[in-house]
């Protein structure tokens, strides 16, 4: 929790210092570990035409006194479904998934509790943006010893009609939903044949030049292991180790500073990647950018479209 805390702080409070000295940054991230109470962090600070400015503080292991480097690896939770999404999309932009699709199209095997159904079925979309109507996701979903790295994803859903009930009309409301990123996770295997991890470590990570991230579930103990992952800590210091979850593609992902650094170059271009239009430029400019639902209707800008959030502050 404390490593997805980071992400989302950092992002926030490194873009107020975009134009301070590298001693002054690192100053300012070394204060807030103090008063936060939290282990260690690595950035990228990314400004268009200026090049990338990588740094690291703290410890990726507490107890050992390990430095955080900007080599480390680290964790990054529900920035994972703006990977995944990219993957999405990508697949959208080969004309191997339509978006407006009813999610059935894909999952005949999955049936949605939905009261809806007789004229607004999930869509492909609905997942991508949170607007499906699902719910988020069960405890049991996201913190049970059960899962193994490659248990089936379909095993999140054992009674759908309790895992995939919708709660409104499909398209008219945001509401966050973990469950619904790992059917889209569902989807990729079903429309490339593959595991999704390996299909987007080869298909949207490589050609990205994210050579240091991954998919595949990385811990910090046994024979997953990866030597240069930062440990998860808790409140008083001590560290623990990664598990498998059942609903992996909405928060499993490894990755760097700098290779997150070349995710957010690729999102502030046009989609193209070694002069092949990767992702369509009408995709790209729709991401973030809300659509269809009821308070997009009214005018609010704040929202979440295509793996990106869009918020007011």
């Amino acid at each position: 929790m404390i490593c997805q805390a980071l992400v989302a702080t950092f992002a926030i409070f490194l873009a107020t210092l975009c134009h301070a000295s590298d001693t002054e940054l690192q100053e300012a991230v070394n204060k807030v570990l103090t008063e936060e109470g939290l282990a260690g962090t690595a950035w990228a600070l990314v400004e268009e035409d200026a090049g990338v400015n990588l740094g690291a503080a703290g410890l990726r292991d507490n107890p050992a006194q390990v430095s955080f480097t900007i080599d480390t690896k680290f964790h990054v939770g529900s920035l994972t479904k703006s990977l995944l999404a990219t993957g999405v999309l990508r697949l959208a932009t080969r004309g191997l998934i339509e978006l407006d699709a009813p999610v059935s199209n894909y999952l005949p095997e999955l049936s949605f509790n939905n009261p809806w159904a007789e004229n607004s079925e999930p869509t492909v979309r609905h997942l991508l943006d949170h607007t499906s109507g699902l719910n988020d996701a069960h405890m049991w979903q996201m913190f049970s010893e059960r899962p193994e790295p490659d248990t089936p994803l379909i095993d999140a859903f054992p009674d759908p009609e309790i895992q995939l009930r919708i709660r409104s009309r499909p398209g008219s409301r945001f509401s966050y939903s973990n469950m619904g990123y790992t059917l889209l996770g569902m989807i990729i295997e079903s429309v490339t044949g593959d595991r999704y991890e390996p299909y987007l470590d080869l298909h949207v990570l490589a050609p990205l030049g994210m050579r240091d991230s991954t998919f595949a579930f990385t811990t910090q103990d046994g024979k997953d292991a990866d030597p240069m992952l930062a440990w998860g800590h808790v409140d008083d210091g001590s560290r623990y180790v990664a598990s498998p979850i059942f609903l992996r593609p909405a928060g499993q992902f490894t990755t760097t500073a700098a290779d997150l650094a070349r995710f957010a170059e690729f999102l502030m271009g046009d989609g193209v990647v070694s002069g092949q239009q990767f992702i369509s430029k009408s995709l790209m400019r729709s991401r973030g950018q809300p659509f269809g639902t009821e308070a997009s209707n009214g005018g609010l800008e704040a929202g979440y479209s295509f793996g990106l959030g869009r918020r007011d502050r």
